[in-house]
């Protein structure tokens, strides 16, 4: 009696142990498909474009990585932005690095955990008139002192 006992025990134990190898191998293959699957070139690409529509000047951004561990986002190597004269950046880092928070995602959104400038480097410069170069300048049909709102979002009063 102790015998077969013991073999449904062993037998228990077997299928737990093969189990839980599989599904840390599931785990692992998921996690690693999913790095590969997710390109950061793409998004990129996409926060090069959003950034330049919204700064109205050129941005430049080099290689992108998609991280999961520690922290979940991504980082941007070499982001520039270009004054409006084109001659030389008014804003540069080494590095930029995005973290997300996980809950808002699946929820369809996102929400920035912080975000990290490594080594950055702001070029300002003020004219004869004493205007800096990251101060747009309103346009005729706005009344001057007066923020201007941004597309998409409501005035700030």
């Amino acid at each position: 009696m102790d015998r077969v006992v013991s073999m449904l025990n062993l037998r228990k134990n077997r299928f737990f142990l093969l189990a839980l190898i599989l599904v840390a191998g599931l785990c692992i293959f998921a996690f690693l498909s999913l790095h590969r699957l997710l390109d950061p070139e793409l998004y990129r690409t996409l926060v090069q474009i959003k950034l330049s529509e919204v700064l109205g000047r050129e941005v430049s951004i080099g290689k992108a990585t998609l991280n999961f561990w520690p922290w979940v986002g991504m980082a941007f190597e070499e982001v520039s932005v270009k004054d409006r004269s084109q001659a030389f950046d008014l804003f540069r880092s080494k590095r930029l690095v995005l973290r997300i928070r996980i809950l808002p995602v699946l929820w369809g959104a996102i929400r920035w955990r912080s975000l990290v400038f490594e080594e950055p480097i702001f070029q300002l410069q003020r004219d004869e008139s004493g205007r800096f170069n990251f101060v747009d300048e309103p346009s005729g049909d706005e009344p001057a002192g007066q923020p201007r709102a941004k597309k998409g979002r409501p005035p700030v009063s």
